[in-house]
């Protein structure tokens, strides 16, 4: 019985990686347009991801279905730039990119960026609450020998 399961793992796991090797092979050789052909993500999709790897606003402009995905994509290259100038783009999630932001650079003077006041009291706990995880894991990381 342990042998049929070990069996059944490593054929997931195979399948895992053939899969997820080739999607990978296929979005950093082919543009976004060829994934597309492949019959992978869809397009504008793919800019969101790439964008995201490269921190490359540019790419995030190359989206054109919905203004949802490409706020999404503004948001993810400031998270990573650590940019709250990159949220004035967002039209629809505003209040979540200066949030993100806030959070990465541990910083609640982003917060005041956002008109909801209950969004920005959110966004201060949870700037707040971050540094103080952070901190605690610091000392557990030192506290060790």
């Amino acid at each position: 019985m342990k042998l049929n399961y070990a069996i059944i793992l490593t054929i997931l796991a195979l399948a895992v990686i053939l899969t997820g090797g080739y999607y990978l092979y296929s979005f950093y050789t082919y543009s976004c347009e060829s994934v597309q052909k492949l019959g992978f993500p869809p397009r504008d999709s793919c800019y969101r991801h790439l964008a995201h790897g490269k921190a490359d606003l540019a790419i995030c402009d190359k989206i054109t279905q919905g203004n949802e995905l490409k706020d999404l994509c503004y948001e993810d290259v400031a998270k990573a730039k650590q940019d709250p100038a990159i949220c004035d783009k967002t039209q629809l999630y505003k209040y979540r990119c200066y949030n993100e932001v806030a959070i990465a650079r541990q910083d609640t003077a982003i917060c005041d960026k956002i008109e909801n006041q209950a969004m920005k009291d959110d966004c201060r706990i949870r700037v707040v609450a971050w540094k103080n995880q952070m901190e605690e894991n610091r000392r557990e990381i030192g506290g060790r020998t």
